[in-house]
């Protein structure tokens, strides 16, 4: 019967090898989630409604200029909007000024 041989690893560069894999993990985990869970500012931008305008036509333009916009839904843009200015109704005057997302 054979006997198996019994491999002896120094304990350091085994700890150090590691503390080096953990150390490399964190740091790829850290670039990955600044990359997924990182968003520009949001900033507001006055909007001024002027005759005919409704807020499907803002909400439309806002969602082909607006990169805040992009990639969304017509009626989450209008809702939003609505939301941001404590709108009610989708009710919209001349002269009104609305604060709208953008980066």
């Amino acid at each position: 019967m054979k006997k198996k041989k019994i491999v002896k690893v120094d304990l350091f560069k085994f700890l150090r090898g590691i503390f080096i894999f953990f150390v490399f993990i964190f740091i790829i985990s850290l670039f990955i989630g600044k990359k997924i869970y990182s968003h520009d500012e949001v900033k507001n931008k006055e909007v001024y409604i002027t005759k005919d305008e409704t807020l499907w036509s803002v909400a439309s333009y806002e969602q082909e200029n607006n990169e805040f916009y992009k990639n969304k839904s017509i009626d989450y843009v209008m809702n939003d909007i609505k939301e941001l200015n404590n709108m009610d109704l989708s009710m919209i005057y001349e002269g009104q000024i609305l604060k709208v997302n953008t980066y």
